[in-house]
């Protein structure tokens, strides 16, 4: 188990940051309150990190001031304060809101460098909140604003959606995006925020197993930090520096730049980032059997732990910890942690099936209302065409030319074959998305089913036909391979399963599922 720190931008904040003392020293100085919204705006972004409290007082203050004056722009820039906020929370649902805020200012002031932003930043948000097809799509229209504005920041929007494919474990794509966006920011001279990509790329090729290409890509990004003096940038770069050379095996190395690391991160107060590289430390600690110094390590990360209530790598922790024990020769220990490692590897799978789960049928919901929306156009149409048939014949009556009346009933019978088509592949859509749920779901995907029994718990009971046709679907075949088992057609298929669905009381195959195995 490696651990590597993962820095997403949002865009660039304060590229110099300032004192708390010279932004008030700055707001008491002036009589113009845009400026003060402004300002109090950078005051609570300065205390994004190490002191939230802070931070939202001064974005609150922002706000107020920002209505009183009844000024668009400055509402916009408090209404982006309180997103950022609310993001280093991970307050994604408040973010979000804040920011789609400052995006509907931005229409109403026709900003397109404001509108570019807040679509980067709804997407960066909706990124950490696992919603990656959503963030994507908000990021790609960010880049296409940006890019006809001719707007820098469109390095950002790059950036950005290679940070979602990032998370979404498209590592290639992710690769193709941090080099695009690095290659700009080193024509457009942004070398501070050059230094991120760099080191994002450094992860990537580390993830694929090219340690050796990583190296120079995680130095250039540390020479960076170190020329601009940027704390943060430092620690993460010495810590990702660290946990490479811990996966070659250079431990001397490793040692030197995961220190400069804790460091770093006790000098700023960064209690998540000094979790993590105290994890690290213990793990190279444990690679050159150093048990004691390493059980030190893994206690000062449990009660940061406690502190911040992470849970980031708790079942990979609580097996280096096992292992530890058992080094130590303190066996007992080391079993209930072992146990303890196995319950939460658990809960962790349960939660990413089950977000899994929540992703398709969203999927599937939505796919049953375009089947909707589709059946009821159908339905339009049909009604359309008995119309123009009816307005056909009294046509003809009034002597109509019969092949305008050929040419009219061919077109119309045209239209509604495709209708017929479209309707058929949201059908095939929808039965995949249940097929797919009934996969994610972690229960017996070939139920025993004994139709006498289901009989008994329902008021009006299956056929032998709907009974096996109920059967195979549950074993997860599809209409056109049930159609095939029983010799009978596609329609027949579905005329029964919508039959057994009625008599079940659920509405798809899913629901049909379930019914069988509480029933069971």
């Amino acid at each position: 188990m490696k651990y590597a720190a993962f820095l997403l931008l949002i865009f660039p904040l304060l590229s110099h940051s300032q004192s708390t003392s010279e932004l008030l020293k700055q707001i008491n100085d002036t009589d113009d309150d845009s400026l003060k919204v402004s300002l109090y705006g950078k005051l609570a972004i300065t205390h994004r990190r190490n002191n939230p409290d802070s931070g939202f007082f001064y974005a609150r203050k922002s706000l107020a001031l920002a209505r009183l004056i009844e000024n668009k722009r400055s509402l916009a820039a408090a209404y982006q304060a309180q997103g950022i906020l609310h993001f280093y929370q991970s307050n994604y649902d408040s973010a979000i809101w804040n920011y789609n805020e400052a995006y509907n200012t931005a229409i109403k002031l026709q900003d397109s460098v404001l509108i570019g932003a807040m679509l980067n930043n709804i997407g960066q948000t909706y990124v950490n909140a696992a919603k990656y097809d959503t963030a994507i799509e908000l990021m790609i229209q960010s880049r296409q604003i940006r890019d006809q504005i001719g707007d820098e920041r469109i390095t950002s929007s790059i950036n950005n959606i290679g940070n979602a494919y990032f998370k979404m474990g498209d590592f290639d794509r992710a690769l193709d995006y941090y080099k695009e966006a690095a290659e700009l920011k080193e024509k457009y001279g942004q070398t501070l925020s050059l230094s991120n990509t760099l080191n994002n790329i450094g992860i990537i090729l580390k993830n694929q197993g090219k340690s050796e290409e990583a190296i120079p890509y995680y130095h250039k990004s540390l020479d960076i930090a170190e020329e601009y003096d940027d704390r943060n940038k430092l620690a993460n770069a010495h810590n990702n520096i660290g946990t490479l050379y811990l996966d070659i095996d250079d431990f001397e190395k490793s040692e030197f730049h995961l220190k400069k690391s804790i460091d770093l991160k006790k000098e700023m107060g960064d209690k998540a980032g000094l979790y993590n590289s105290y994890n690290t430390y213990a793990e190279l600690l444990s690679e050159t059997n150093r048990f004691s110094e390493a059980l030190q390590y893994i206690r000062l990360a449990e009660l940061l732990e406690e502190q911040i209530g992470t849970t980031m790598y708790t079942a990979d922790g609580l097996l280096m910890k096992s292992y530890v024990l058992i080094n130590l020769g303190r066996y007992k220990e080391a079993y209930e942690v072992h146990q303890q490692a196995y319950l939460a590897k658990i809960e962790q799978v349960n939660e990413d099936r089950n977000q899994k789960i929540a992703e398709w049928e969203a999927k599937f919901e939505n796919a049953q209302k375009e089947a909707e929306i589709a059946r009821l156009s159908l339905e339009t149409d049909l009604q359309r065409a008995q119309l123009y048939n009816s307005r056909i014949i009294l046509f003809v009556g009034g002597g109509c030319s019969l092949l305008v009346m050929i040419l009219i009933v061919i077109i119309y019978q045209q239209r509604l074959k495709k209708k017929k088509a479209e309707q058929e592949a949201q059908d095939l859509q929808i039965e995949a998305l249940e097929k797919r749920l009934i996969d994610l779901n972690i229960i017996p995907s070939e139920p025993t089913i004994n139709a006498s029994e289901l009989n008994s718990k329902i008021h009006t009971p299956l056929s032998d036909r709907e009974f096996e046709v109920l059967r195979l679907s549950l074993e997860g075949k599809s209409n056109m391979e049930i159609s095939d088992v029983l010799f009978i057609s596609i329609s027949t298929v579905k005329f029964h399963l919508r039959n057994t669905y009625g008599k079940l009381g659920v509405n798809n195959r899913k629901e049909a599922l379930d019914y069988v195995v509480k029933s069971s």
